[in-house]
């Protein structure tokens, strides 16, 4: 049956396919400057995966448990997602775009961004660490966004944040200052966010917003269709109606500045 390959040192190879077995990396470097391919098999690693290639990338890492991953594409080109990624460390962009299209991206630790980009079109990204985590979403494109730290802990952005679902489980979405704009739903089941800057509703067609457990300063509404409550609302700053209706239903709005 399939065995375990587990090199002495670490890799640094063009193109590696994976039809079957496990190749077992430890905490050695693996570096990929080509395509990744899997029929079958997998990889590991506690260490850290490297996609360091000069043109467009492919990467399959379906099955594989990974630790931390970089994307240095120098090119700059793309590496395209064949499958979901699951991350448990550390995910950072340098150079190059990760381009996770429909697929989901886990990450256990920190999204580490100095240069490139990570894209969606409809995937995910979850952040389900258990301590505190952090994530620079400048330059990127997002589609839908779930904090799961069952720490639980903190995941704190230090840029603004463009998405359409907001998706709230366990932990605390700490924005700071930065605007957070949200073209759909907030769905709130556990966890909260904080936010002393202000939480735009900006979506072409009806948007749920559960804003219980949250601190939030300014919430301005600038939507097509209504925005409807699932909670209380308590905005310490400002209230904005610009587009659209906050339909609060039975719930208690709070205003700690203007409402405008």
């Amino acid at each position: 049956g399939p065995a375990t390959v587990t090199p002495s040192a670490g890799l640094a190879i063009h193109g590696l396919t994976l039809p079957s077995g496990t190749l077992a990396m430890g905490a050695l470097a693996l570096n990929v400057s080509g395509d990744w391919v899997r029929t079958g098999g997998s990889a590991t690693s506690t260490g850290t995966v490297t996609f360091n290639g000069t043109v467009a990338q492919a990467f399959n890492p379906a099955g594989s448990t990974l630790q931390n991953v970089t994307i240095n594409n120098t090119g700059p080109a793309t590496v395209t997602l064949g499958g979901a990624l699951d991350a448990n460390g550390t995910l950072t962009l340098t150079s190059g775009t990760l381009a996770a299209g429909v697929n989901g991206v886990n990450v256990g630790g920190d999204l580490v961004r100095t240069g490139g980009a990570l894209t969606f079109t409809t995937g995910t990204l979850t952040f389900d660490g258990t301590v505190a985590q952090a994530f620079n979403p400048a330059g990127s494109t997002l589609y839908d966004l779930v904090i799961n730290n069952t720490g639980p802990a903190t995941v704190t952005a230090s840029n603004i944040l463009t998405i359409r679902n907001l998706t709230l489980t366990s932990g605390t979405l700490a924005m700071g200052v930065n605007a957070l704009n949200v073209s759909g739903d907030w769905v709130r089941t556990g966890g909260s966010a904080t936010s002393t800057g202000t939480v735009t509703f900006n979506g072409t067609a009806a948007q749920a917003f559960n804003p219980a457990g949250s601190t939030l300063q300014n919430v301005t509404i600038n939507a097509t269709g209504p925005v409807t409550l699932g909670g209380a609302l308590d905005a310490n700053g400002t209230l904005t109606l610009t587009a659209g209706t906050l339909a609060a239903g039975a719930n208690g709005v709070n205003v700690g500045g203007d409402f405008v």
